[in-house]
């Protein structure tokens, strides 16, 4: 029988309300409910007094709301979203090795759905000087019955705040107004932050969070592309996406643009270590600004990762999936180990790093799916009705009547049972009950002469 112990702590508000401790072998334990703001990083994690060191495994269910970021062995790093449910939780299972048991715990965390302030308006990418600019943005009065104890404040990069008013709207909303006038040349920012007593329905929890709008709506694109080449001297780079209100310009220190120039991909050719720019220049105006990314070119041989194509294990157990010796690791479900030990279903990739800084990747398959003998249900048949009893196709078969074939046809009544193997040499084990009812005797009696009529 499970022992439950709660114990009821005042903690700061910000890490949780209460902690629920559970004494039993195979139960994972953590904050029982905590309020936190929305549009932020969280850890959560599970643990468990009773299980030995090393001999547990944790796995962690997020909600669609949640981004994994991070995860160690009992821990993960989660990025909320803005538009987060007022309850999300955390599903947390534990598999103690030793005790060959698991169990689950949720966090119930109370997200405050804090809202932002969504800057109305548009910077130009070549403001009118001397023209004035209007932007606003809304705060609230009362949450229900609740002061919202809320305000806005504002900054500006490449421009200055001349006014600023509030009006007083229907459902106690504020709206608050700036005047700007920009500079002639970029870049140019608007940044309104509002920090508040975010509610959650179950309490409150002060918040802060912030609305930017940039240069006719689009931000510095960041490069993508690798940051370092062994064994080639020929790179791919991009940018997300080419905002009509500004040209485009790749130019590169050790190296020539091959392909691309002026277009969201380009293609470069090395010579050597070097800088690879992208500059944009506001059409109609002139300014500019400059996106850069450093590539070291490498002589040593790019890493080779190796992985097999698939790889199995009976239900419940799992492989070790190891690459090769890197400098480091990051694999498909967020692990950074040079070697990973998956217990459930699916594909597998990592992305190696070499002392060079170089990249590859690899991936595999795995499957340790459920290995099922299946004989169907009881049966009662009548004496000399044909039975064949078959539980599936595996490598090998033996019965409780120490047959050893995939079928076998019973013409009396008993228990039958097999155990399976399949290829990896994983058993199981299925039985059937088989009753024979004698088959009828009709009697008519002896032969009999009678006269006619």
């Amino acid at each position: 029988m499970l022992r439950l112990t709660k114990i009821l702590a005042l903690l700061p508000a910000w890490l949780c309300l209460c902690t629920q401790i559970i004494e039993a072998q195979c139960i994972p334990y953590g904050p029982l409910d905590i309020t936190q703001c929305n549009d932020r990083i969280e850890t959560y994690w599970g643990t468990n007094l009773n299980c030995p060191s090393g001999h547990c495994r944790y796995d962690f269910t997020i909600p669609p709301n949640m981004t994994l970021l991070s995860r160690t062995a009992n821990t993960i790093t989660v990025y909320v979203g803005r538009q987060s449910p007022l309850i999300a939780s955390v599903h947390v299972t534990m598999y103690d090795s030793v005790n060959n048991c698991s169990g689950t715990f949720d966090w119930a965390t109370r997200y405050t759905n804090f809202t932002y302030p969504d800057i109305s308006g548009v910077i130009p990418a070549c403001p009118v000087p001397n023209q004035v600019y209007k932007y606003s943005a809304h705060r609230y009065l009362w949450h229900g019955a609740m002061p919202a104890l809320e305000s806005l404040s504002w900054s500006v990069v490449g421009g200055t705040i001349l006014t600023r008013d509030t009006f007083l709207l229907p459902s106690f909303l504020v709206e608050d107004t700036v005047s700007i006038q920009w500079n002639a040349v970029g870049p140019h920012r608007l940044i309104c932050t509002r920090v508040g007593n975010g509610m959650t329905g179950f309490g409150s929890q002060m918040c802060v969070n912030s609305d930017t709008i940039w240069d006719a709506g689009a931000t510095l694109p960041l490069i993508s592309g690798p940051a370092a080449l062994c064994g080639t001297s020929t790179g791919n780079y991009s940018i997300p996406t080419l905002d009509p209100a500004f040209t485009y310009n790749w130019s590169c220190s050790n190296g020539s643009i091959a392909s691309g120039q002026g277009t969201a991909n380009v293609t470069v050719n090395w010579t050597g270590s070097g800088t690879l720019t992208l500059t944009r220049t506001a059409i109609g105006c002139g300014w500019t600004d400059a996106a850069t990314k450093n590539v070291t070119i490498s002589a040593s041989p790019a890493p080779q990762p190796m992985l097999p194509p698939s790889s199995t294990a009976c239900p419940g157990q799992s492989v070790t999936l190891y690459p090769g010796a890197f400098s480091a690791y990051s694999w498909s479900n967020l692990y950074t180990s040079a070697a990973i030990a998956p217990t459930m279903s699916g594909t597998y990739q990592v992305t190696v790093t070499n002392a060079a800084g170089c990249q590859a990747t690899a991936s595999t398959v795995f499957s340790n799916a459920p290995l099922i003998a299946n004989l169907g249900p009881d049966q009662t048949v009548c004496a000399g009705t044909p039975v064949t009893l078959n539980p599936g196709t595996f490598s090998s078969y033996l019965w409780s009547t120490g047959a050893t074939t995939q079928t076998i046809s019973p013409t009396t009544a008993g228990t039958y049972s097999v155990t399976v193997t399949n290829g990896s040499g994983c058993t199981a084990n299925d039985a059937m009950i088989l009753t024979v009812n004698a088959a009828p005797a009709p009697n008519l009696g002896p032969n009999q002469t009678v006269c006619a009529g």
